[in-house]
């Protein structure tokens, strides 16, 4: 049983020192679990080759995958993560994620085994009600919905996982679903989601929170409470918060104490990427 982290860097470099980052702190608590990162030349740009052998492998993703003409949509890469992973069972995260020092991946990867597909999540949502804060009330008929975060995605290689990703791509494309823009795009989790009701799958547990964001969550906690209960410190959103920052270095110097390897310093995405300026 071949088992991994994969994990996605294009068209900026932030991502590239983030997935940097991940993968050091990956390297501290499991070193023989593998990662792949899915990037182009620009996202590893900060990169040089020494740094870029924390990474397993290294994926250049097909440009069909992830531009719209002209337009570069990176997070379209996401309904071709069966396609790209080289692992029979995987573990995706987003690059702005960092693996906590006090949990083993390998744990996380045994207590999902034997799942087909599953997502985090926050809970099951009403549908009648409105179904998500991208898809406007009233605009999809569903027999269920759940507030799901892509940030982290379990699977592995089956058919029914396949499918999944092979109808979120096609409800994607197909355009019918409107949503609000997204870092320049539709945000993938709608998309993900009605892929997993055409397969009928939910989420194995909901809610189902690998990942501490500090956005989603009531109250704050500190970084030993986060080390202790999460899997993952997540770093999403447009701009980070100073208690974010500060807990974000402190993970970043424990996996730097660990592995002896000097992780980056990250910035406001809204400060370096123009279609993150607002959301």
């Amino acid at each position: 049983m071949s088992i991994g982290v994969i994990t996605i860097a294009t068209k900026h470099a932030m991502y590239g020192r983030y997935a940097f980052n991940l993968a050091v702190s990956l390297r501290a608590i499991s070193p023989t679990i593998p990662i792949t990162v899915i990037a182009d030349e620009v996202g590893l740009s900060h990169l040089d080759d020494y740094q870029r052998t924390v990474f397993d492998k290294i994926v250049t993703p097909e440009l069909c995958d992830y531009h719209n003409g002209a337009k570069c949509t990176p997070l379209t890469l996401k309904y071709h993560l069966y396609k790209y992973s080289p692992y029979e069972h995987t573990i995706y995260v987003d690059a702005d994620t960092i693996f906590t020092p006090m949990k083993k991946a390998e744990e996380l990867f045994r207590s999902l085994k034997g799942i087909p597909f599953t997502i985090a999540n926050r809970g099951e949502q009403d549908p009648s009600k409105g179904v998500s804060e991208w898809v406007e009330s009233g605009s999809l008929d569903v027999p269920y919905w759940y507030d799901v975060s892509s940030e982290f995605i379990y699977f592995e290689k089956n058919r029914q996982a396949e499918s999944v990703f092979k109808h979120a791509l096609q409800f994607y494309k197909e355009g019918d679903l409107q949503t609000k823009i997204f870092a320049g795009d539709k945000p993938d989790e709608p998309f993900l989601m009605m892929g997993m009701i055409h397969c009928g799958i939910r989420p194995h547990q909901s809610p189902y929170k690998p990942s501490y964001w500090q956005f989603a969550e009531k109250g704050f906690k500190n970084a030993m409470q986060i080390k202790q209960e999460y899997n993952l410190f997540s770093m999403g959103g447009k701009f980070i918060t100073r208690q974010m920052q500060n807990i974000y270095n402190e993970l970043c110097r424990n996996v730097q104490y660990i592995t002896g390897l000097q992780t980056f310093t990250v910035n406001h995405k809204k400060n370096v990427m123009p279609e993150r300026r607002v959301i």
